[in-house]
């Protein structure tokens, strides 16, 4: 039992690690978003956005960002899943077909699906709290 306790901890440090990766992915991607777009953020917060707005948009984007991560990253582990679980174990003593065992439970895939929408969300804060403090007068007149 502590052999598989010790399988499951390197897992889920492995895949927490591809999924900080992954956050700082999103977070270039959305903060180079609010880099180009932080004259047209001037102009939003100008005609009368409040910073929330502006906030919620680009969180919305990360949410969006994440979903598609997480659905597409599902779709690819079940079928991985699916191919391992074709895979036969072939042992000396034992002489009936055995395949390598999967568990097909839904709890990792939520906890998964969970932690990546997170890691989404959060990479996505700090850039676009970035760009709701945008100032409006600076950037229209051309300081930035």
């Amino acid at each position: 039992m502590s052999l598989l306790k010790v399988r499951r901890t390197i897992m889920y440090s492995v895949v927490s690690a591809i999924l900080i990766v992954a956050s700082f992915g999103i977070y270039n991607v959305i903060s180079t978003v609010v880099l180009e777009k932080t004259r047209d953020i001037a102009i939003m917060k100008s005609v009368g956005f409040h910073a929330r707005d502006i906030l919620f948009i680009f969180l919305a984007e990360g949410a969006i960002v994440g979903a598609i991560g997480s659905a597409l990253g599902t779709g690819l582990g079940l079928a991985m899943m699916s191919a391992l679980s074709r895979i036969e174990i072939k042992t000396p003593f034992d002489t009936a077909r055995t395949f390598l065992p999967i568990d097909w439970g839904w709890e990792p895939v939520a906890l998964g699906i969970a932690f990546a929408m997170t890691s989404a969300l959060t990479a996505a804060f700090l850039p676009a709290r970035k760009g709701a403090r945008v100032h409006p007068v600076d950037i229209l007149r051309g300081a930035a």
